[in-house]
């Protein structure tokens, strides 16, 4: 989870898609320099930190910052063409809140097969039950780790459904019109 939140990771993913983004708009006959997408791509892991940030106390904006430097060292001025800043942000923020949600469900899947586990090897531990931080009937201790592993179970689906049915906010600008990239692409078909 530190490493998709990661400053490093933040700002590789966020130069991925500018360079992918260049690379479709190209592949749909928006006029790119030849070798833009390459010299890009090629600069997507050289990230100078310090740099970004002395950029930001001159343009007093984080993602024009990080822009301007990108741009710097591709050699054009392509990277976030046709984006608003809220594109960017809100779309590389759901991409990180994505993987994150696939990695707690890759760990609950884990959990579960250890639950079962152990509520089998434990299923004629006797143990006392408790109710009402009372002593209660008799149960084993497999039961309760069963019981345990059932309420995580449900858990995990509402998990998965989470992960199915998220939607990403897409590429339409701060005001929802997409007004940026149609005047790019000369097209309201494309979005």
């Amino acid at each position: 989870m530190i490493d998709i939140w990661s400053e490093t990771a933040v700002a590789t993913e966020e130069r991925r898609m500018w360079a992918l983004a260049l690379e479709v708009q190209e592949s749909l006959g928006v006029p790119t320099p030849a070798n833009a997408v390459a010299d890009y791509t090629r600069e997507i892991d050289n990230i100078d930190f310090a740099s970004i940030a002395a950029r930001e106390k001159i343009t007093g904006h984080d993602v024009a910052a990080r822009k301007a430097e990108f741009d710097a060292l591709a050699g054009h001025s392509l990277a976030h063409r046709g984006f608003t800043s809220r594109d960017n942000t809100d779309n590389m923020e759901q991409l990180r809140i994505m993987s994150s949600l696939l990695h707690v469900q890759r760990r609950t899947c884990a959990i579960l097969h250890r639950l079962h586990q152990k509520s089998s090897l434990w299923k004629q531990v006797d143990v006392c039950g408790r109710s009402h931080r009372q002593p209660g009937q008799v149960t084993t201790y497999g039961k309760r780790m069963a019981t345990i592993a059932g309420e995580f179970f449900y858990a995990c689906k509402a998990l998965d459904h989470l992960i199915e049915d998220y939607v990403y906010r897409g590429f339409y600008g701060a005001m929802g019109t997409g007004q940026d990239l149609k005047a790019l692409l000369e097209s309201e078909e494309l979005l």
